[in-house]
């Protein structure tokens, strides 16, 4: 067997063993946001032990960037109403109070990390437009639902 057909064969069987992990995440958001989480801030690699273990860290990388740039674009395509339900979803997830974190992430803008690096500008924007929006939206109804209770 070629070095060529062995590493074809290597990277197929990363992205499988990949697909499985990542659907572990859940929905299109959760997995958006554990991909980001598997980059580091400072020199944009990703990482994961146990798929850089099996497959090396150069393939792993590989694999997790372009998982990361395939659930991006699956967002962005996705309507503003289902990408609503994801995001409230994923909020409930969280154990969390959801004001908080809302407003924590509006205020310091650390959706912003969950972009792949070197996205195109017009995605950003896409992208930036409407998780804001939706954010917006989302503190709203918790506000309005509060005040509700205490009145």
């Amino acid at each position: 067997m070629s070095d060529s057909s062995r590493n074809e064969i290597l990277s197929r069987d990363a992205r499988v063993v990949w697909q499985a992990t990542l659907a572990q995440a859940g929905s299109i958001f959760p997995q958006l946001v554990y991909l980001s989480a598997l980059r580091d801030a400072q020199t944009a690699q990703y990482a994961h032990h146990g798929l850089s273990g099996r497959f090396g860290e150069d393939l792993a990388a590989q694999v997790m960037l372009e998982s990361h740039r395939q659930v991006f674009s699956q967002w962005l395509r996705l309507p503003l109403s289902q990408q609503l339900a994801e995001l409230r979803s994923y909020l409930d997830s969280l154990g969390e109070k959801p004001l908080a974190v809302v407003e924590n992430w509006l205020s310091v803008r650390f959706y912003r990390s969950w972009m792949p690096v070197f996205t195109p500008e017009h995605e950003q924007q896409h992208y930036l437009m409407n998780i804001e929006t939706l954010l917006t939206v989302i503190r709203n109804e918790y506000l309005r639902d509060a005040a509700r209770r205490a009145s």
